[in-house]
């Protein structure tokens, strides 16, 4: 990597000036333009946020009760501990796997997948 002292970098950017010397003036007003025009927008953006107040949306819509109670009669049932039990059975099959680090939740599942054979009404 190339590394400029302090002069070689004067010398440099006084070539700079004598090659761009034609351009110079409009480079600068090109510039203070775009400076202008970058603080107008800011401070118009700013006035904006300032007169407007913030919206805030509620969101006002219940939950259909029937799904509540479909989720009450699932919660705690066999089918919920299968389900459970199933997943801990996947999730445990997947880290034995993974990570040889499964065998709490593998055991876990089938804990559940038994509470949910004993939780059955025809047993």
């Amino acid at each position: 990597m190339i590394q400029l002292s302090l002069y070689q970098w004067a010398i440099v950017g006084v070539i700079a000036v004598v090659v761009f010397r034609s351009r110079w003036s409009s480079l600068i007003r090109s510039l203070r333009e775009a400076i202008a025009a970058f603080a107008e927008e800011a401070a118009e953006r700013r006035r904006q946020q300032q007169s407007e107040p913030p919206r805030i949306e509620l969101v006002t819509e219940q939950r259909d009760p029937s799904m509540t109670k479909l989720l009450q009669k699932f919660l705690w049932s066999p089918a919920f501990w299968a389900t459970l039990g199933l997943v801990g059975c996947a999730t445990g099959l997947y880290f034995q796997r993974v990570a040889d680090n499964g065998s709490g939740l593998w055991c876990l599942g089938l804990i559940f997948l038994g509470a949910a054979y004993l939780e059955r009404k025809d047993v």
